[in-house]
């Protein structure tokens, strides 16, 4: 039986947090679900030298681009390709800062495209090509 999609996305983003947590705290983090109590951020966090961030994760099942707003300097961003049940999920680790450049990259090409081709219906987002590059970038987190 497939799965509806809003099932789906839930499974993919509870997926997502559930793996960026186990990782953090694998490599020495603390890492402490805010269960949709602090709205943009997912986790709240602490480095093995003591400093706090927090972290926003979103989760894919599919290699295309992850939907988000307009993101915020001050946030890690995590974004979790979820491959088939068999293969290791990938990680793409941004800081704000890169988060909002990739993003930003993409509203303005939004932009060209409605100009020339007209008005239509385009989401906010980083696409997996530009979020390549930030593939396993664990060293972006606090130390």
């Amino acid at each position: 039986m497939k799965m509806p999609s809003a099932l789906l996305k839930l499974r993919s983003q509870w997926a997502a947090q559930f793996l960026t947590a186990g990782e953090l705290v694998r490599r020495g983090h603390l890492a402490s679900f805010t269960v949709g109590n602090t709205p943009g951020i997912d986790l709240l966090c602490v480095s093995p030298s003591g400093k706090q961030f927090a972290a926003q994760c979103k989760g894919g099942i599919k290699p295309s681009f992850w939907l988000m707003k307009r993101p915020r300097v001050s946030i890690y961003y995590f974004l979790v390709y979820l491959p088939a049940p068999d293969e290791p999920a990938k990680f793409f680790i941004l800081t704000g800062a890169q988060a909002l450049k990739e993003w930003t990259k993409r509203e303005k090409y939004h932009e060209e495209l409605i100009r020339s081709r007209g008005p239509r219906k385009l989401w906010p987002c980083i696409m997996l090509k530009d979020a390549k590059r930030y593939e396993n970038c664990w060293g972006a987190m606090p130390k």
